[in-house]
């Protein structure tokens, strides 16, 4: 009985040290009772080098900041727009023709869009938001000039109604407001974009029905009808454009032409609303035609009615604006 008590304390024995030669003997299987042991109060392995790298302590990097623009300069800046498209703006307004309002808008819109590239990444410090506000308001007034090249001639066709209507633009809008936020953020810039006027309405200028523009001497006369709109009937030679006699009638009446020279004459319509006398045209909502048949004076008075009749014998054919006559 007690020879199996030393069996079982051997085999205990025997295993406590099967697991310090797990730990630490070496492959031969002898043991030892010093195998492992601590230095210090590192707790580092008899035997085993400590890593001698260091660990790569962080790194910052910073950049300067590009300069920005003295207040001076981009003032300087801004009169160079201003003085740029000033006269750009104002050319709407001399406009006579639709080609001439097509190609003023185009050349404002081009030369805005210009102007937007001037502008610096880093104006005044003040002016940050000021400053991008104004380069998307130009960018604003590119578009709206764009849009309304597409009416020349039509819903717009005289330079007072282009510039009028431009004024009222959310691009010109935008571009007041951004030069009063301007302004606002630092005095030294109140003042000078100024190139887009206030918002100017539109007019309604008539003259009284039977007002001789151009005046003949003959002994014909011609009785005209209007419809709906005002008109103006301008006779011309066959085959000349050049006006020889022409009368302003209002919308829904009768007047006579009188003293038509006695030959044969072509006749146009002019249709619209708002006649400016300066510019001897409507300016706005505009539509011109010809009658596809003439008119001989020499024996006979004639009758042209301006709105569909029963057994009506003439039809209006459409005129380009740029091709008609002036009234």
């Amino acid at each position: 009985m007690g020879m199996d008590m030393r069996r079982s304390a051997g085999w205990g024995i025997a295993t406590l040290l099967a697991a310090g030669c797990a730990a630490g003997c070496s492959s031969s299987g002898s043991v030892s009772g010093s195998t492992t042991h601590q230095t210090g109060s590192t707790g580092t392995t008899a035997g085993s080098a400590p890593s001698s790298t260091p660990a790569p302590a962080p790194t910052t990097s910073t950049s300067t900041p590009p300069p920005r623009m003295s207040v001076d300069d981009y003032r300087k800046l801004l009169q160079g727009i201003n003085g740029a498209l000033a006269p750009d703006y104002a050319a709407v307004g001399k406009a006579k023709t639709a080609n001439d309002i097509a190609g003023a808008l185009d050349k404002l819109a081009k030369d805005a869009q210009t102007q937007v590239d001037q502008l610096p990444q880093y104006p005044p410090q003040n002016v940050d938001a000021a400053s991008s506000e104004f380069a998307d308001a130009l960018k604003a007034l590119v578009g709206s000039a764009g849009d309304e090249k597409q009416d020349a001639g039509s819903k717009v066709c005289a330079g007072s109604s282009a510039a009028a209507e431009l004024s009222r633009s959310t691009g010109a809008d935008r571009v007041r407001v951004a030069a009063g936020h301007l302004a606002a953020a630092d005095p030294a810039y109140a003042n000078v974009v100024t190139f887009v006027p206030g918002p100017v309405q539109d007019q309604n200028r008539r003259l009284a029905s039977g007002a001789v523009l151009r005046r003949a001497s003959g002994p014909g006369k011609l009785t005209i009808h209007t419809a709906d709109q005002d008109a103006v009937i301008t006779l011309t030679h066959v085959g000349n454009k050049n006006p020889v006699t022409s009368v302003y009638v209002r919308a829904n009446s009768t007047t006579d032409l009188n003293e038509v020279p006695a030959t044969k004459f072509d006749a146009y319509i002019s249709y619209g609303t708002d006649w400016d006398d300066a510019a001897h045209a409507f300016t706005r909502d505009c539509a011109f035609s010809k009658t596809d048949q003439t008119f001989d004076f020499s024996n006979n008075d004639w009758e042209l009615t301006l709105y569909k009749v029963a057994n009506g014998n003439m039809q209006e054919i459409p005129v380009d604006p740029n091709q008609a006559p002036p009234p």
